[in-house]
């Protein structure tokens, strides 16, 4: 088993502190090859902290990309809402220019550019309450254009809890790396002096995953 992954170093680390642990033998033979209990130890606790530290780093990306999922959602649904309104606004006040340009929304960005229509939406309905009712007359709804307000705050919410999760997922796995850079380093030694210890009994090493060459007669 070589140790160039995640997955293969840490199985290296299990089998290494299990199998030890289970076969007295063994555990004498390793202390005298400078792993004596102590060392286990060490090796069992790095193992320990790469499995929490990969896991905490999987439930937060997990968590960003449910935040992003919901946040897709919430702007597919609220975009062509956004768009009626407009077109509302643009007809209600076609001749009250000076209204329409608090509104911003003299043409609305692309779908594709998704944060310059928001940021536009939430300049639009952040300005056309207090213009309500002129709409309704056009067809508005004055709850539906308060939902839509307070959706895309909740969105904004949702988008700084995202780059948050971001960030700290960034540092889990960070923090995983390093800790899988030590587990790999222990693993390594373990396994160099385990194939001095145990070298008159191979199958003992390959119960550690270390492969062991046939000799030929």
């Amino acid at each position: 088993m070589k140790l160039d992954s995640i997955g293969n170093i840490t199985m290296a680390s299990s089998l290494a502190v299990n199998n030890t642990a289970k076969d007295a033998e063994v555990a004498k033979k390793m202390s005298q090859f400078g792993f004596p209990p102590r060392r286990m130890g060490e090796g069992d606790k790095l193992l320990k902290d790469v499995e929490s530290l990969h896991l905490d780093k999987d439930t937060r990306y997990d968590e960003q990309w449910q935040l992003s999922s919901q946040m897709e959602e919430e702007l597919e649904t609220i975009r062509p809402v956004f768009v009626e309104h407009v077109a509302i606004a643009r007809f209600t006040f076609r001749h009250e220019p000076s209204v329409l340009r608090t509104f911003n929304v003299k043409s609305i960005a692309s779908a594709s550019n998704k944060w310059a229509w928001v940021k536009q939406a939430i300049t639009f309905y952040g300005k056309v309450m207090p213009y309500a009712e002129e709409m309704v007359l056009h067809g508005a709804d004055t709850q539906e254009l308060f939902h839509v307000k307070t959706a895309l705050d909740i969105i904004m919410t949702m988008r700084e809890d995202r780059m948050h999760i971001k960030g700290a997922a960034e540092d889990a796995t960070d923090s995983r790396n390093k800790a899988v850079k030590d587990l790999r380093a222990w693993v390594s030694e373990f396994r160099t002096a385990a194939r001095l210890a145990l070298k008159d009994n191979p199958q003992k090493l390959e119960a550690f995953g270390i492969k062991v060459s046939s000799r030929g007669k």
